[in-house]
Parts: structure tokens; C-alpha cells; sequence
């Protein structure tokens, strides 16, 4: 499993058919910080799965206000052979604050 951030944007990533690719990033849905994905070719990658993580799973399951504060993680799978970019944008109440962009490359 490939992990992407921020240091490793600059060169291509070169995978296989049915290698995954993992993102981690900050959520807090109730404060505003959300995370979004944008794949330019669907068939060359796609997200098999997301999951989120609370930091106080406990605040959480009380219903505490903002205890919703998270790590989402997104998996992505190569599917076929060609090229594509995956651009994550960070945004705050709606407002985009960060955006990254990798390009995809997936052989046979």
C-alpha cells in the first residue's frame, strides 16, 4: 500500500492493477473541516473504501458537541492500466484551505 502525503506530490506515482493507495486527513464535521476526493479517471483508480476514526470515540457515543473530531482514511485501488490525477481538498466551513494533487500512473 502506497501512503500519500504532501512530501511525495512532486513525481508521479507508478502503481499496479490492484495495488491501493491510502490518504489520511483531518475531519471535524460539526466545526466545519472537511475532506474531499476528486478522481479525473474512474477507471484507472477508484475509492474501494473510507473509514473514520474518532480521537474521543467516548465524547463521541455521549453526544458531546464537537466530539466528532477525526482521522478519516480513504482507500483507493488501481483498476486498470493508464494515467490519472487524485486531487484531496481541505476545506473549512465550505471554504477550500488546501488542496493536493497527485498523478496516477497504473501499469500492467
Amino acid at each position: 500500500m502506497y501512503n500519500l502525503n504532501q512530501d511525495n506530490q512532486t513525481e508521479p506515482i507508478q502503481m499496479r492493477k490492484g495495488e491501493l493507495l491510502e490518504y489520511k486527513g483531518y475531519v471535524h464535521i460539526s466545526v466545519g473541516y472537511w475532506l474531499e476526493y476528486e478522481i479525473a479517471d474512474e477507471g484507472v483508480l477508484q475509492l474501494k473504501n473510507s473509514q473514520i476514526n474518532y480521537h474521543n470515540p467516548e465524547n463521541m457515543r455521549k453526544g458531546m458537541t464537537g466530539g466528532d473530531a477525526s482521522t478519516k482514511t480513504l482507500h483507493f485501488e488501481a483498476l486498470a492500466v493508464g494515467e490519472t490525477e487524485l486531487q484531496i481538498s481541505k476545506s473549512f466551513r465550505g471554504v477550500i484551505e488546501q488542496q493536493e494533487t497527485w498523478k496516477i500512473i497504473v501499469k500492467d
